[in-house]
């Protein structure tokens, strides 16, 4: 049975599509299976389609494979379930601040990712999730936080900083970020948290 793992954006544009595409690839890389879940109203896979001309499309339109993963629209996602094709569904279900935001269907993940900023509006809309309730029992991914400020922010987060990680930067969301999927870097602690937290969950 393959593990879900839900993200979410504590904001728009707040890197939910760009973790979920690199945390596809750096399963890929490290050799497991994993393929991208769209599940929100972003309209991504419409995007890539209209943008990319190398775009593959097997067997329906609601199935593309593009830069080496596999990405579904949400009413796809049931008959992987229970199956054995991939090993992690990763699931983009958009921005926690919306109405549209499916809020059981996050929690409803074995593991669940928030991502996130530091700047002032980014820091009150993060703060805002990390304050509410179950939302804020989950594993938070920052982006574009200067190396030297990391400590800071830790202490700052207190005790939500075990459950956080720093992104490296990545301008691509497709992109092949070799550098970033070496261990002992950030996708290796994001996934050493997010084998905890299923664990937990099932226990």
């Amino acid at each position: 049975m393959p593990m879900v793992i839900n993200v979410a954006g504590s904001m728009t544009r707040s890197g939910t599509t760009t973790q979920c595409l690199q945390l596809c690839r750096f399963l890929m890389e490290t050799g497991y299976r994993a393929a991208y879940f769209e599940c929100n109203r972003q309209n991504y896979l419409s995007a890539v389609q209209a943008t990319y001309s190398d775009v593959s499309f097997p067997p329906s339109p609601d199935h593309l494979a593009f830069a080496g993963i596999s990405m579904y629209a949400a009413s796809r996602l049931g008959e992987f379930l229970a199956g054995d094709r991939y090993e992690y569904l990763i699931c983009d279900c958009g921005n926690t601040a919306l109405r549209s935001f499916d809020r059981d269907r996050f929690l409803s993940g074995d593991a669940r990712i928030i991502t996130g900023g530091v700047k002032p509006g980014e820091m009150e809309e993060l703060t805002r999730v990390m304050a509410d309730g179950r939302l804020g029992d989950s594993i938070f991914v920052l982006s574009f936080v200067p190396a030297g400020d990391e400590p800071m922010i830790r202490e700052l987060l207190e005790e939500r900083s075990k459950m956080t990680v720093f992104s490296p930067y990545l301008p691509e969301p497709i992109g092949n970020y070799g550098h970033a999927y070496r261990e002992g870097g950030c996708y290796f602690a994001l996934m050493d948290m997010v084998l905890a937290m299923a664990e937990q969950k099932h226990a």
